[in-house]
């Protein structure tokens, strides 16, 4: 465990309770929408809950932020209590999804990776990493860079035809290598990117529509 500490709020919006399963994905894209659902499917039908749930829809708040339900009852809390309560979500999840669209990881989905190989939650993705977005900071890519021999590459229709003990089994089977030893620098940065992701989102205007 590292000694990474951020203020988390007390509020837990009713989207994160129980969840086993958060996916790590870009909530704004098409096709990257159309493979979480799918995954998020095959994860209910082995009866792990997930965030998103395979029926929640996506809600579009502003032009960069995302997140998903079945009505507004997302809208009753501000952005930075949703992305305080998913990276919660992740510290004490079962498994930690990332789904990959194309092998293309964006900002957000980045740093959340970067926050779980420190807190050594237990992570899985659809497909290896071939690109990040512009936007992604260096040192984040390169920590992820690093360690993304801890992260096993578990595609989306695999899930269909696995049952859960089978699952965590084949994962926990898998050797783990130890988390390559960051700099200070490092460490200092993964906190430093959450906490600008966060005051990014604080305080911001929200602006309701479907996608």
């Amino acid at each position: 465990m590292h000694n990474l500490r951020i203020s988390f709020s007390k509020e837990r919006p009713n989207h994160f309770i129980n969840v086993d399963v958060p996916i790590v994905s870009s909530y704004r894209r098409g096709k990257n929408v159309e493979e979480l659902k799918t995954a998020a499917l095959y994860f209910n039908n082995l009866g792990l809950s997930t965030y998103p749930d395979h029926l929640d829809n996506p809600i579009s708040i502003d032009e960069e932020f995302v997140f998903f339900g079945r009505n507004q009852d997302v809208l009753a809390n501000n952005k930075r209590s949703l992305e305080i309560e998913f990276l919660k979500a992740v510290n004490r999840a079962k498994l930690v999804y990332v789904v990959a669209t194309n092998g293309r990881i964006g900002e957000s989905s980045s740093i959340e990776i970067a926050w779980g190989l420190f807190y050594n939650a237990p992570l899985a993705i659809s497909q290896a990493i071939a690109e990040y977005d512009d936007r992604v900071p260096l040192e984040i890519k390169n920590i992820i860079e690093n360690n993304k021999m801890l992260i096993p590459i578990l595609p989306i229709e695999s899930l269909k035809e696995s049952n859960a003990d089978e699952l965590f089994h084949s994962l926990a089977s898998k050797e783990k290598p130890p988390l390559l030893d960051i700099s200070p620098e490092g460490k200092k940065t993964v906190l430093s990117s959450i906490r600008s992701l966060i005051r990014h989102l604080e305080q911001s205007p929200i602006i309701t529509h479907r996608m």
